[in-house]
């Protein structure tokens, strides 16, 4: 049995040795999907030991041909500091790109960047755009802080119903850290803002949150 499962292994490892090869070739020639995944195998050690500077280099070839899951992986390695300097600059540059292709995790990653300050300058409105998008999609962590941002804002964009909405959603799809902020914005709302942020929740819930306004 000893044997069968070293021979075992052995044969797998000469598969993924042969599919590094072909990739590494394919790569070589420009085929993006072959760029995105020799990066992929030297991010994941696969048929190589792991490198993550070539996992940046070849992410990079394939994202700017865009390949949109290289462009977003690039933007982690980025913002980590894998393979790379960490670079928050570059991060947001490929955060956007992907973002605007739809991407809810990376309009997340980049409202979050806004909030924060990180490789741009702090921007609220930004923040609760780019929260918003992936809000929509359904995005758990881009609706409870952008309930966060609604309920903590001194400014325009404070808005107490918003705040309960967003909140709401996150709830409903589990996120139970939003029970708690409910319970702190109920407080500081009137009777009639209750009622109107419960049916407006109920309606974003039914749209799948296209009609939350």
């Amino acid at each position: 049995m000893k044997y069968l499962l070293l021979f075992t292994l052995i044969m797998s490892s000469n598969a993924f040795s042969n599919e590094f090869d072909e990739t590494m070739r394919l790569a070589e020639q420009g085929h993006v999907k072959a760029q995105y995944n020799l990066a992929t195998m030297y991010d994941n050690g696969e048929g190589s030991p792991q490198n993550y500077f070539q996992a940046v280099k070849w992410f990079r070839k394939a994202a700017e041909q865009g390949h949109v899951n290289a462009q977003y992986n690039l933007a982690m390695m980025y913002y980590n500091g894998e393979g790379s300097p960490q670079n928050f600059v570059q991060a947001v540059k490929w955060f956007r790109k992907v973002g605007e292709q739809g991407h809810a995790d990376a309009q997340y990653n980049l409202g979050y960047m806004y909030l924060f300050g990180e490789g741009t300058p702090q921007n609220d409105v930004q923040a609760v755009k780019w929260f918003r998008k992936a809000a929509e999609q359904g995005h758990v962590k881009a609706q409870y802080n952008l309930g966060g941002i609604y309920y903590l804002s001194d400014g325009v964009l404070k808005n107490l119903i918003f705040a309960y909405l967003w909140n709401s959603m996150a709830l409903a799809q589990g996120y139970e850290g939003a029970k708690t902020n409910i319970n702190v914005i109920k407080n500081k709302m009137t009777s009639k803002q209750i009622a109107q942020a419960q049916e407006l929740a109920l309606r974003c819930w039914e749209s799948k949150f296209k009609d939350c306004d």
